[in-house]
Parts: structure tokens; sequence; C-alpha cells
């Protein structure tokens, strides 16, 4: 089935930018390497999505989560910026959802553990961003995590409801 992307969402009113952030620990079999996952919403349209590779190779769920959130606490940036040049100033902090608890604690902390010393500083982003009041991280249960169809395999009734959230409507079939 072919889909498409419905723009518009189902509250234009409120332009609050809202994001999803998802990492799949290990998933690649030969390297072993993550997959991180996010998208982003605007009025409830999805306006930005990512599905990659981690450059790495980590060591727990949390980091894994840790680094998709670093990537997607990015792009947070960049849209408010972007949504700032065009008049859709964002007064509040871009919400993102996140199902590791975990990696949730590790951006709240404000000292290493020995176990987190080796993740690398450039993953620090989100706590600076958490700090500035531009970024605020709200738990997601895994079951309502949209972003996880950017990350696993899914079945179908999973992908079906995370596709329709994502704004995502079945097209008509233009082959033959």
């Amino acid at each position: 089935m072919d889909y498409g992307l419905k723009l518009g969402g189902r509250n234009c009113e409120e332009l609050c930018l809202v994001g999803y952030c998802d990492a799949d620990w290990a998933g690649d079999t030969s390297d072993r390497k993550s997959c991180s996952g996010y998208l982003f919403q605007l009025g409830g349209a999805t306006v930005s999505w990512t599905s990659r590779k981690q450059t790495s190779v980590t060591t727990s769920t949390m980091e894994a989560e840790y680094v998709a959130l670093s990537e997607a606490t990015q792009q947070a940036i960049w849209l408010r910026r972007l949504l700032g040049e065009l008049n859709v100033d964002q007064n509040c902090a871009t919400i993102i959802h996140e199902d590791n608890k975990g990696c949730m604690d590790f951006v709240a902390l404000d000292q290493q553990k020995r176990r987190s010393k080796h993740i690398d500083t450039r993953y620090h982003y989100t706590k600076e961003r958490c700090a500035s009041g531009e970024i605020e991280l709200r738990y997601c249960a895994s079951e309502d995590m949209i972003a996880d169809v950017l990350t696993k395999p899914l079945g179908p009734s999973k992908m079906t409801k995370f596709a329709s959230e994502m704004g995502l409507v079945p097209t008509p079939n233009r082959g033959g």
C-alpha cells in the first residue's frame, strides 16, 4: 500500500513543536549499531522525520536512546530557529517524548556516573537545551511511541496506528 503525508494536522490554532524520539538498540545484526528515529509535529502535522543508523556502537539501550535524543534535540533547535525566521515563534519549550526512563534520568542528572563516563560529550547537547528551557522531556509509554515506526519492524496494527498518528494516509495505487 502507498501512503501520502496529510498536511494540516489536527490543531492548527496552536503551533507548538512536539517531538517523538526512539532508538532500536543493536538492531543491525551485522555490526550491532543502533537505529535512531525521531519525528516532529507542528499543530498535529508531521513536518520533519528521520530514521538512520547511529555512527558508533552503543553499549546499552539507555545509551542508544541518549544518542538518538541528542540528534532529535539538534533537529528541534534547528526547527525552532526556522520557525522563528518564519514568524512562528516558539514561546514554550519544545516537548520531546521519550520512552526510556533511564535516558530521561540521565539527562536530569548533574553528574556522570562511572558507568556512563564513556559517553561522548557531544551527546550532552540535550542536557544544555533542557537546562535553557528550550527543550522539555516527557515520558511516553513504548506502546504509544510514534517514532517506533522509524526504528523497527512493526506488526500491522501498530504500523497502521502509528502511520495514522504521523499523518500518513493511504493513497490510490497509481501503478496498475
